[in-house]
């Protein structure tokens, strides 16, 4: 049912963050909600068509939205990477909640192999096609469209689920040429504007992961993603 964009606004609307993370990452102090398409406290990251997000999920909007896209019961495949835990409890979850709104929803188990193997599957549920799969990926990354595949709208030669929109696609393509981060930074807004009226994606919230170190470790320099080396020293 998901090439009816109504469709996928419904489960954007549907998501309760919050329970997510409570399975993720129960700990606050390394968990948060994300809204803007562009990842949580990047440069480009915005606030521009929002209006879906609510704290706890909007599930009488998802089932309003599911009703306009015509939804008749069909099957919606979830792929549950069961050697993954976080991905397969998060996908119990979504399950669940996709059930209680009237989704024909069920879960296809298999090791996180299988499920690569399988989202390259374009075909019908009837011929092993899907229609959701659950990822991880890092927050710095999404800072950055014209190298993040995830950020792609090309369709049919782009990333796995395929969304497509000519309208994101021109935007995306003027990145690399724009010459400051404030012309960057209202790209970026077009850009959210249109993806969030597409939902080919939709998140589940933002975790980081602590780490520990000897106080003899000294030189740790702080960035978002890899952790240098070279600068390291123990006394």
């Amino acid at each position: 049912p998901f090439d009816n964009v109504k469709a996928r606004q419904a489960v954007l609307h549907l998501v309760n963050q919050e329970a997510y993370l409570n399975v993720i990452s129960p700990d606050p102090k390394y968990s948060s909600t994300v809204t803007s398409f562009f990842g949580d406290g990047n440069p480009v990251s915005n606030d521009e068509n929002i209006g879906w997000y609510k704290k706890g999920g909007d599930p009488e909007k998802a089932k309003q939205l599911l009703k306009e896209a015509g939804y008749a019961g069909e099957k919606v495949v979830i792929l549950q990477p069961t050697d993954w835990a976080e991905g397969s409890n998060t996908s119990q979850v979504l399950a669940a909640e996709l059930r209680k709104i009237g989704v024909n929803a069920e879960l296809a188990a298999s090791d996180w192999g299988g499920l690569v193997a399988r989202r390259s599957n374009k075909g019908p549920i009837s011929e092993g096609g899907w229609s959701i799969f659950i990822t991880s990926e890092s927050n710095f990354s999404r800072g950055d469209p014209a190298v993040m595949p995830s950020l792609d709208a090309s369709g049919e030669k782009g990333w796995y689920g395929w969304p497509n929109s000519d309208e994101y696609e021109a935007l995306r393509a003027k990145w690399a040429d724009v010459q400051t981060i404030e012309e960057r930074k209202e790209l970026a807004r077009k850009m959210q504007q249109v993806a969030w009226d597409l939902a080919g994606t939709v998140f589940l919230g933002r975790v980081v992961g602590p780490i520990a170190r000897r106080k003899t470790l000294t030189g740790l320099i702080g960035m978002p993603e890899f952790l240098p080396m070279w600068n390291m020293e123990k006394a």
